[in-house]
């Protein structure tokens, strides 16, 4: 499933084998620790400090699960075993590692020419023990992974290498990352059983064998920021053995349990002021507590049957389509979505690019790269170069609150406008009925077109389908996009088709030629991107067009601040203060048990499982803020929370700066002597700031809009008194039409009290005592706005709205899109072309905020 935020509802638990019932089975606890710490954690075994296998009435552990968190290991040795004369448990393990090796009687007896040839074996003994030490730690990172809800990186480009315990000095500190490694965030440890045989059985270790071992975990977690708590030490039979001297020594074999989680203290606590190393420490978790890799937000819109969907998945996957969307499979979220073939829901992909020269070929990261299983490991590959976050939206009119709250919430940098190249074909033989059909796909693509014009994004047009298309078709498809871009005054861009015959090198490479090209185009746009638009045809099904759209994702300048989040205010109005505003486009409740917490006081039943996903419109948010969030509807108010996790496009960071997309983890801040808070309901358009307080609450906005807005005849009729969809940044809610007036302050009209009696009436109903000359001044009122546009040619209409069933934040300045409350009708009316009368259900009005209420 395509999506920025993704986590497994049920990871593997961490659950001891030795459990027999929910006495013996660790527990969480309030301090914090997942697993309650049964037993003992003394450095040395005493004979009263020690469990006996009596104890539990059992003779063996279930086998080792292949997957989860639970490890068995014979040992952690980094040497040979000793040889044993006798062992209760009967397994005498012999082979590398487990069987002492005596020294050769062919070597010579003296020091010098003793040690000369020994040196050689010595240099291959410690290369063979440290690779032995990094291969274990890297299966204790993949244990602790797969106790992670959410999916973990396979890379381990911050693994710190683990010093043999031999070479490191006592004043050595143990050496940690600089932050926890990715997916070890909300990890629920790992349980390691030492002198277990893979089978479950009891093997044991003689006690500095167990020693041993137990500190080489320590070593391995050390280097991973984790810590090691022993739960239990098992005392499960006897052994002999012979030392040197041929002295027969009797000891116990002994088993433990380990559990390994992430050290959450150590990364608590801040360095000293004095200490040198903690300075070199913080320094570096500065230096890489966030993503540096620049990051180009796009989404793909168009009609439903333009081919969207398809043309994502060849992008993101190298493969092409079969024709009937074969290459869209793992894009759809929804069952009804693989049946219909129409998208109802927003996906989003990931897409990487390497750095590269500046005129040399550039490597396309997908799934079809090697080594690539998911998001982070894109973030690995393409460290350097550019990340492409493309969002494919519904391209139905019946889901197009779904299509403008991912247009808008998302704020992409630019828009790729898919218009199938047969959609006016006139030559296509059929009945009148599938004739018009094709007619409504090319006006509702215009319908799209003179959209995004409206809100000022930049549009890069992609014709696909270009293996269906026909001369006349695909003349009349560009003659009407040429036609609608002409008349808004823009300058079209149409890249010529590449001649190159190998179309499917250029799904996983952006060759030299094709690179040039495109460069070319972008340097011919001299920096407005909004005036020139290009133009590329394309095909999902034999590959033409591909490598030049994914040049174009990795060439196309991005903006400083994307158009939907841009602010026009007045001279007389005072910008935003600074501060965090993180804008909140999805809520995604989780068991609370799959949260991580910062917070050391709380048990897991009240940390709230609640993570944010959105955009970083100001500021930057790390882990550790302390922030409010709202407006909450139940009892307007803000509510004081911390971030405890933080995520930029499924890479855990420390820190999401301005304009960056990503996950946010929150838990609610409790106060001293009050009972531990809740979080109530957050809903999609509220924001986590740190604005000072108090952070207003709105109940309405007062919006500009050019009466151009209102003088065409296609300009869906706006109410006075009436119900309309906005949205504004993040906000997505319904207002009621309060009072209209020109920009001279004159006030055309105003609407009836809210107790008069025919408040809530129908649209078509007359209150008791009105005439109907009263509903006809009222409706005259408002031609009068529409007719004023014919003898002031630039004159601003002001319109106050109020928000229905809601209080918002609302940022002064920012641009608005009212959709009138008829959307929902014409939807369901085919669109009938320019000037014929038919609405296609994306007609608007586009403005600013010029007062907040």
């Amino acid at each position: 499933m395509a999506s920025i935020f993704t986590f497994d509802p049920d990871p593997p638990r961490v659950s001891s084998p030795w459990s027999t019932s929910e006495a013996s089975t660790p527990q969480p606890t309030p301090a914090g620790n997942r697993l309650a710490i049964r037993t003992r954690s003394s450095a040395t075994l005493r004979s009263a400090d020690h469990d006996s296998l009596s104890d539990y009435g059992i003779s063996k552990l279930d086998p080792e699960p292949q997957e989860g968190p639970t490890e068995y290991k014979l040992h952690l040795l980094l040497r040979p075993r000793r040889s044993y004369t006798t062992m209760s448990t009967g397994h005498v393990v012999a082979g590398s590692y487990h069987s002492r090796a005596s020294l050769s009687t062919s070597f010579p007896t003296t020091p010098s020419s003793y040690e000369t040839a020994m040196k050689p074996q010595q240099t291959r003994s410690t290369h063979s023990r440290q690779e032995r030490l990094q291969h274990l730690t890297t299966q204790l990172l993949w244990r602790l992974q797969q106790s992670s809800p959410f999916h973990s990186s396979t890379a381990t480009n911050n693994l710190v290498l683990p010093v043999l315990p031999d070479m490191a000095t006592q004043s050595d500190a143990p050496q940690r990352p600089a932050r926890l490694l990715p997916g070890l965030e909300e990890s629920q440890g790992a349980l390691y059983e030492i002198g277990v045989a893979d089978d479950g059985t009891f093997v044991g270790l003689t006690q500095d064998e167990l020693e041993e071992s137990l500190s080489n975990l320590q070593i391995m977690a050390d280097s991973l920021g984790c810590k090691v708590d022993v739960l239990r030490r098992v005392v499960v039979g006897e052994c002999e053995w012979e030392d040197d001297s041929v002295e027969s020594h009797v000891e116990g074999l002994w088993v433990a349990e380990a559990l390994v989680s992430p050290d959450l203290d150590y990364y608590r606590a801040a360095p000293s002021e004095g200490d040198a190393s903690g300075a070199t420490e913080k320094k570096s978790v500065s230096e890489d507590n966030h993503s540096s890799t620049e990051q180009i937000r796009v989404s793909i819109t168009g009609p439903s049957t333009a081919g969207k969907s398809s043309l994502l998945g060849t992008l993101t996957s190298s493969l092409l389509d079969n024709g009937r969307g074969k290459s869209r499979l793992s894009l759809l979220k929804h069952r009804h979505e693989i049946s219909s073939g129409v998208t109802s829901s927003v996906a989003q992909e990931l897409i990487g690019y390497t750095a590269g020269d500046s005129s040399g070929p550039v490597d396309v990261i997908n799934y079809a790269s090697g080594n690539v299983a998911a998001w982070d490991d894109i973030h690995a590959v393409s460290t350097g170069g550019r990340l492409a976050f493309v969002s494919d939206l519904p391209g139905s009119v019946r889901f197009s609150k779904s299509m403008l709250r991912g247009l808008i919430s998302w704020a992409p940098h630019y828009v790729i406008l898919c218009i199938p190249a047969n959609c006016d074909d006139g030559t296509t033989p059929g009945s009148d009925g599938k004739s018009a059909e094709q007619t409504t796909e090319i006006d509702l693509a215009l319908s799209y077109l003179e959209l995004c014009i409206k809100l000022e994004v930049p549009i890069l047009i992609t014709i696909t389908k270009m293996d269906l298309a026909s001369r006349v078709g695909l003349r009349n498809t560009l003659a009407k996009v040429l036609s609608v871009l002409k008349l808004s005054g823009k300058k079209p861009a149409m890249l010529p088709v590449s001649g190159s015959t190998d179309k499917i090198a250029g799904l996983q490479r952006v060759g030299t030629a094709e690179g040039g090209e495109v460069r070319k185009a972008i340097d011919a746009m001299a920096g407005d991107i909004l005036l020139t638009v290009p133009i590329v045809l394309t095909s999902a099904v034999n590959g033409s067009g591909i490598e030049k759209l994914h040049a174009f994702l990795r060439y196309l300048p991005v903006p400083a601040k994307p158009s939907l989040r841009t602010v026009d205010l007045p001279k007389a109005h005072l910008q935003l203060s600074a501060g965090i505003v993180f804008d909140i486009d999805e809520v995604f409740a989780i068991p609370p048990s799959k949260v991580y917490s910062i917070s050391s006081d709380q048990t897991p039943k009240e940390n709230q499982g609640v993570v944010l996903c959105g955009l970083v419109r100001y500021g930057a948010i790390s882990i550790g803020d302390e922030i409010v969030v709202g407006p909450l509807l139940a009892n307007p108010h803000w509510q004081q929370v911390r971030v405890v996790s933080v995520r930029n496009l499924r890479l855990p960071v420390r820190k999401l700066t301005e304009d960056q997309v990503g996950t946010v983890g929150i838990e609610p801040i409790s106060k001293p002597d009050e009972p531990s808070p809740h979080l109530g309901r957050i809903r999609k358009g509220t924001i986590l700031t740190s604005l000072p307080h108090p952070v207003p609450l709105h109940t309405g906005f007062v919006a500009t809009f050019s009466s151009s807005e209102f003088a065409s005849a296609d300009s869906p009729p706006l109410l006075l008194g009436g119900n309309a969809i906005v949205y504004i940044a993040n906000i997505r809610t319904a207002v009621k039409v309060t009072c209209v007036e020109l920009a001279e302050n004159e006030v055309i009209s105003t609407p009836p009290s809210p107790a008069e009696p025919g408040f809530f009436n129908f649209d078509a109903d007359l209150d008791r005592g009105q005439t109907t000359g009263d509903t006809e001044r009222r409706n005259a009122d408002i031609q009068k706005v529409i007719d004023s546009t014919d003898t002031v040619e630039q004159e601003d209409v002001h319109i106050t709205f109020s928000f229905v069933t809601s209080l918002e934040w609302v940022e002064a300045g920012s641009r608005v899109l009212v959709m009138p409350g008829v959307s929902m009708s014409a939807s369901s009316t085919p669109a009938l072309g320019s000037g014929s009368g038919g609405l296609s259900g994306l007609e608007g009005f586009v403005g600013r905020v010029r007062e907040v209420l």
